[in-house]
C-alpha cells in the first residue's frame, strides 16, 4: 500500500486544492489482488487505490462521458505495415512481435507504441540488411530467450539470427505458445527453433550446390 501511495505521489497523480463551493468530493477505496507464478506459488501481493466513480449521479455530477480511443482498423493497418517492414529491418523484430499480440484488441497505448516504431523508422531510413559480396560462406547462428518474459502469461520470448559469413540471412522473434517450467527448458526451446531453421537453410544450400562451412 505504501508503494502504491509513493508511486502516485511520484507521478503527480493528484495535488491538494480547495474544494469549490459547487463541487462534491469522490471517495477512494483499496483493491487487493494476489498475483501467482506459473507453478501456483504466490509471487506478490498487489494493492491499487481506485476512485469510487460509481458514486456520481448522472445529470448532477456529470452530463455525458466519452472515451477517446483510436479506430481499431487504423491500429491494425499500422501493425500490418510494420510487420511487413521486418523483412528488411531485423532491428524492429522484437517490438513488432510484441505489438502483433494485440492486433485483435488494440488500445490507445498500442496505437502510440506503433507510431513510436514508425517514428524510429522515419529517423533511420538508411538502416537495413547488408549482404556482403566478399564474405565467407561460414554458416552460424545465435539464439536467445527470456524465461517467463511475459508478466501476464508467463510464456517465454525466444529469438535467433542466422548468418552466412557476415551477412544476416534469417532472424526470428516470437512468444512461445506454452509455458516453460524452467530456464533450461526455455533455452532448449530456443535452441530447437534455431536448429530447425539451420537445418532448412542447410538443405537449401545443398540443393543450390553452395559450398558452405
Amino acid at each position: 500500500m505504501q508503494d502504491e501511495i509513493t508511486t502516485l505521489e511520484t507521478n503527480h497523480n493528484w495535488f491538494l486544492t480547495d474544494l469549490p463551493s459547487d463541487k462534491t468530493t469522490i471517495g477512494c477505496r483499496w483493491v487487493y489482488k494476489i498475483k501467482y507464478n506459473a507453478d501456483g506459488s504466490i509471487e506478490r501481493y498487489k494493492a491499487r487505490l481506485v476512485v469510487k466513480g460509481y458514486t456520481q449521479l448522472e445529470g448532477v455530477d456529470f452530463l455525458d462521458t466519452f472515451s477517446l480511443v483510436a479506430k481499431l482498423t487504423t491500429v491494425r493497418l499500422l501493425l500490418a505495415l510494420v510487420t511487413y517492414l521486418t523483412t528488411t529491418r531485423p532491428d524492429i523484430a522484437f517490438a513488432v512481435q510484441h505489438l502483433s499480440q494485440f492486433v485483435s484488441s488494440p488500445t490507445t497505448a498500442h496505437h502510440q507504441a506503433t507510431f513510436r516504431v514508425l517514428r524510429y523508422l522515419k529517423g533511420t531510413p538508411g538502416l537495413g540488411v547488408f549482404l556482403s559480396a566478399h564474405s565467407s560462406l561460414q554458416l552460424k547462428a545465435f539464439s536467445d530467450f527470456d524465461w517467463a518474459g511475459c508478466v501476464d502469461s508467463r510464456r517465454s520470448i525466444t529469438g535467433f539470427s542466422v548468418y552466412l559469413g557476415s551477412s544476416l540471412i534469417s532472424w526470428h522473434s516470437k512468444k512461445k505458445t506454452t509455458v516453460s517450467k524452467s530456464s533450461s527448458e526455455a533455452e532448449y526451446r530456443a535452441l530447437a527453433s534455431t536448429t530447425c531453421e539451420l537445418q532448412w537453410i542447410t538443405y537449401l544450400l545443398e540443393d543450390l550446390r553452395v559450398p558452405f562451412v
